[in-house]
């Protein structure tokens, strides 16, 4: 029966069972055990002196780099700060502003009201104190005997005028002429003699009279008609007229 071999005499170097075999093979694994064994736990070689260095300086580079990145994002944002600030503060100082021009427009309008109502009621208050004034005042201290004459003496020099007459009515405010005149007279030249006529009663009044008013121009029949309605006939009777005319008080145009 054949011995069974041992486990080791299976190895490379044992199978023979010589010593010297078995002693070479058990340096050969040694080594190749101490050599893998080194590959796997031996460290690796520490670094030089450069070489850390290198690697402060790198690190410390990234810690400065680090440092100013945050210095800088503080700087911006203090920076957006101040400029959001001073929007609103610009804002409101804007705000402020228009409602300033708001509240000294409102006020310069209300003013403007006060002025306004004022000069109104200065104006109604002169308006009333002159038509009292005017209605104070008479006939006859406007037009007198040397008004009339002045203005009968200028009228009857015109060609075709037979009579001439004037009346005051203080009661209506109201001053009514009448020329007379021959048959021939046609409607123009009547109303030139009844221009003439209104005329020349003004300018006496402004002349002769006792107030002083304004005598007449090319554009204004006198300051007399302010106080009175006109009424003026040119007729060849009395029942045959040629035209007629009529004026209110203040006034300055004659509608025939």
């Amino acid at each position: 029966m054949q011995e069974k071999r041992k486990w080791y005499r299976r190895i490379l170097g044992y199978r023979s069972g010589s010593k010297w075999k078995a002693t070479l093979a058990s340096a050969f694994y040694l080594f190749l055990l101490f050599n893998i064994v080194g590959v796997i736990f031996v460290d690796e070689p520490a670094p030089t002196l450069e070489e850390n260095a290198s690697e402060e300086a790198i690190e410390a580079e990234k810690v400065e780099a680090e440092e100013e990145r945050k210095v800088q994002e503080a700087k911006e944002q203090e920076k957006a700060e101040e400029q959001a600030a001073k929007e609103i503060e610009e804002t409101e100082k804007q705000k402020a502003r228009e409602e300033e021009q708001k509240a000294k427009e409102e006020k310069e309008q209300e003013e403007q009201k006060v002025k306004e109502q004022e000069a109104a009621e200065k104006q109604a208050a002169k308006e009333k104190e002159k038509k009292q004034e005017n209605s104070d005042k008479s006939s006859s201290e406007m037009i007198n005997d040397y008004v009339l004459d002045h203005s009968y003496g200028i009228m009857l020099d015109y060609e075709g005028v037979k009579d001439v007459h004037a009346a005051f009515d203080e009661d209506s405010k109201t001053i009514s002429l009448a020329i007379v005149v021959e048959s021939a007279t046609n409607e123009d030249y009547a109303k030139d003699l009844a221009d003439s006529f209104i005329r020349s009663l003004s300018s006496g009044a402004s002349i002769y009279g006792n107030e002083d008013l304004e005598s007449p121009d090319k554009n204004n029949l006198g300051e007399l008609y302010n106080y009175y309605d006109l009424h003026v006939v040119v007729a060849t009777s009395s029942e045959e007229y040629i035209i007629q005319g009529f004026k209110a008080k203040g006034s300055q145009s004659l509608v025939y």
